[in-house]
């Protein structure tokens, strides 16, 4: 199965997803992205046809923008191959997720907030596409904990120093540092 997945490069949310994807798929395309570039990257693989060689397309921790989500949502397969899974309260205020390929989650049942991470490794999880693993679960954890500052009120130190590393590092040397560690640590 091929994968295409856009996700955030500029936080250790959207890395976080980078991470698990890697670790969830064989053939998987990563490809970062600005916060305010997400419309304009995907809308230049739809254009040059790209898109339709993968067979799921997965949007993390960002969403695109009208109108190409009523494009994509009158295209039957991109419709059918595409995920959006965000968390930011914007996209709902501006409307974004009326689409049923559109998934944003602010919070879990249990009021727990929610992350880009968080909500692609239970939806990985939930669909076999991964298996869970307790440096999975602390690395999904501390990223969530850091990304919506719940890392404060749990004193949970390890979730800022993970975000000190990405930005020490950057994000090329973060992913391949934090995908060396993950394999490293279940293969143990």
């Amino acid at each position: 199965m091929k994968i295409l997945l856009f996700t955030h490069s500029q936080d250790i949310d959207g890395i976080g997803c980078a991470i698990i994807a890697s670790k969830s798929f064989k053939d998987c395309k990563i490809e970062p992205t600005k916060t305010f570039d997400i419309t304009n990257n995907v809308e230049k693989y739809i254009d040059s046809k790209e898109i339709y060689k993968y067979d799921k397309i997965y949007v993390t921790d960002l969403c695109i923008k009208e109108p190409l989500l009523k494009f994509i949502d009158n295209d039957k397969e991109l419709k059918d191959k595409l995920l959006v899974l965000d968390h930011h309260k914007t996209e709902i205020e501006e409307g974004n997720n009326k689409y049923d390929f559109v998934n944003i989650i602010i919070e879990n049942n249990m009021g727990v907030k929610e992350s880009g991470t968080s909500l692609f490794y239970k939806y990985l999880l939930d669909n076999n596409y991964l298996e869970e693993s307790k440096i999975l679960n602390e690395i999904v954890q501390w990223t969530r904990q850091y990304d919506v500052w719940d890392w404060q009120k749990e004193n949970n130190y390890n979730a800022k120093k993970l975000h000190i590393l990405f930005e020490t590092l950057g994000y090329k040397k973060y992913l391949e540092l934090m995908n060396y560690k993950v394999q490293y640590l279940i293969d143990k």
